[in-house]
C-alpha cells in the first residue's frame, strides 16, 4: 500500500513531532505537574486604573474621566488588589500630578482572613509640587509575602483638598511557582 505524502500529512507529521520533541526535553513539564517552581523569581505586576477605584464616601465630590484615565478630587479612594498566592510584593509605582507637598497618601492594606486583624503595610505621601504628570517609585524595605488562603490585599490613594490628579499604579510582585 502505497502513502500519499500530502501536504496536511506532512504538516500533521511535523506538528506532532514537535510536541513529543518538547515533551521529551521538559518543556511541557508545567503544564503536567502539579507543581511547578522557578529557578529564579519571576516579576509580575497588578495595574490599578482609576475606574477601579470607588469612594469610601457617598459625599464625596469627585470625577473619574474614562477617556483621561483620570481621577480629580479629594477624598478617599480604594480598590481590592489580588496577588498571587505566594508572591512577594516588593513595591507600588503611582503616577500623579500634585501642586501641594503631601496632597496625595498612597496606601496598601492587608487583612487577615481568620482574625479580621489588618493594617497598613505601605503609606506614602506625594512630594512632587510642579503639577505636572510624574511617577513615583515606593519600594518596601522588606518584600510583603502574601500567606495561601489566609490575607487580602487592597489599594487606597487619598487626595487633599488642591484637586490633585491619580492616573494609575502598578503593584510589582515576584513569584517562583507557577499556577498560584
Amino acid at each position: 500500500m502505497k502513502i500519499a505524502l500530502t501536504y496536511p500529512r506532512i504538516s500533521a507529521g511535523l506538528t506532532a513531532g514537535a510536541i513529543v520533541g518538547l515533551f521529551l526535553s521538559g518543556v511541557a513539564y508545567a503544564v503536567t505537574s502539579a507543581n511547578f517552581t522557578y529557578s529564579a523569581p519571576q516579576e509580575g505586576w497588578i495595574t490599578i486604573h482609576p475606574m477601579a477605584l470607588a469612594a469610601d464616601s457617598d459625599v464625596r465630590t469627585y470625577l473619574i474621566g474614562y477617556q483621561t484615565s483620570t481621577l480629580n478630587g479629594s477624598g478617599c479612594f480604594q480598590t481590592g488588589l489580588n496577588p498571587p498566592q505566594g508572591a512577594k510584593i516588593t513595591s507600588v509605582d503611582v503616577w500623579y500630578s500634585s501642586q501641594s507637598d503631601g496632597d496625595l497618601q498612597f496606601r496598601i492594606y492587608r487583612h487577615n482572613l481568620n482574625t479580621g486583624a489588618g493594617g497598613l503595610v505601605l503609606v506614602k505621601n506625594s512630594t512632587d509640587t510642579t503639577g505636572a504628570r510624574v511617577q513615583a517609585s515606593y519600594p518596601f524595605s522588606a518584600p510583603v509575602g502574601t500567606v495561601r488562603e489566609i490575607f487580602m490585599y487592597g489599594f487606597a490613594v487619598c487626595t487633599g483638598t488642591n484637586v490633585p490628579a491619580f492616573y494609575g499604579a502598578r503593584v510589582h510582585y515576584t513569584y517562583t511557582r507557577a499556577g498560584d
